[in-house]
């Protein structure tokens, strides 16, 4: 069976600080779940006006 998790992260614009804690708290989670087997299987990014929005799957397989 196939486990799959999804990460969202919203990116102000107009705010570094908050984009550069929001980017670094984003790895810290893809980090903790590539440790516990999963793989990531896309990124998308989708820019609007104010934000942007990133959209991490991820990808598990059971070994049975």
């Amino acid at each position: 069976m196939t486990h799959i998790e999804t990460i969202t992260t919203r990116i102000e614009r107009d705010n570094d600080e908050r984009t550069i804690q929001r980017l670094q708290n984003r790895g810290d989670e893809l980090n903790s779940y590539g440790r516990s087997g999963y793989t990531l299987a896309s990124t998308i990014t989708v820019p609007s006006g104010e934000y942007t929005v990133i959209v991490d799957t991820l990808t598990k397989n059971d070994l049975t």
